[in-house]
């Protein structure tokens, strides 16, 4: 086997960077508290304002609304910057077209691609166009040596970093999953779904290769099989469930291809 040696010097392509400093957390916080403490004097000194006339008893009311109203905010913005700014970490990740460094806590962890054993996209949303409403979830990826990380909302908007690193992990876990298949060995993708060297097996039930059809249609993967000649689906999977989803589909459209081909 040769190597191109221009492609071995390219310099890496930053996928995306993302930085968390828990200064700003407190830094918010102390703000927040000083709107705070401004709303509650004001809340207090618009009654005794009133008491001596100096203020409509509209406008008092109004006030002490508007007070009450930011005293609420400002306590819970508050409160959730106290909170991040104790349990969030200071740390630096890096995606690169080659692989990510994650610094944390003062530790650092660099990888390349091919280290990647597992990648699952278990973070979800609501968005309003491009902009992340609410999150929930994770991005997994477990690497060789069995050490994991997880990519949270904090880290930004979930769908952007799926789509980086998708087709690196799609490369990556498909080669690792043809390996095994080719050494007549099974690869798990879901409790309920198991790749084999002869096709899937879907809960109980076997399927071989060239009569099944996969697909991912939204937040599903569909698996799909011939029967006496008609396609049902056999079943339906929510994609934030499935380990390797990208390498799966890869290797499952070619292996498919592949049987269907052999059997004409």
């Amino acid at each position: 086997m040769t190597t191109n040696p221009t492609r071995a010097m390219r310099p890496a392509k930053l996928l995306f960077e993302v930085t968390i400093d828990r200064r700003k957390y407190w830094r918010r916080f102390r703000f927040l508290l000083i709107i705070l403490l401004m709303a509650v004097l004001a809340w207090f000194a618009l009654p005794r304002a009133a008491a001596r006339a100096a203020v409509d008893p509209r406008v008092l009311a109004v006030g002490q609304l508007a007070a009450a109203v930011i005293i609420l905010l400002a306590s819970v913005r508050g409160l959730i910057n106290l909170i991040r700014w104790r349990s969030r970490p200071n740390e630096t990740l890096r995606f690169f077209n080659k692989g990510f460094t994650w610094e944390r806590a003062g530790d650092t962890a660099k990888y390349s691609w091919n280290r990647l054993q597992t990648f699952r996209e278990g973070g979800r949303g609501l968005y309003i166009g491009k902009q992340p409403l609410v999150q929930w979830g994770v991005h997994t990826l477990v690497m060789a040596d069995k050490r994991t990380f997880k990519l949270r909302p904090r880290h930004g908007d979930l769908r952007q970093i799926a789509r980086a690193i998708r087709p690196y992990a799609a490369e990556v876990t498909g080669t690792y999953m043809g390996r095994r298949l080719r050494q007549d060995k099974p690869v798990r993708l879901h409790p309920k779904l198991v790749a084999w060297p002869g096709g899937l097996q879907v809960g109980k039930q076997e399927y071989p290769w060239g009569a099944l059809n996969v697909a991912v249609e939204g937040d599903s993967l569909v698996i799909r099989a011939k029967d006496n000649g008609k396609v049902r689906t056999v079943r339906r999977f929510a994609t934030h469930t499935i380990d390797n989803l990208g390498g799966f589909m890869e290797l499952a459209t070619t292996t498919i291809r592949n049987h269907r081909q052999r059997s004409t």
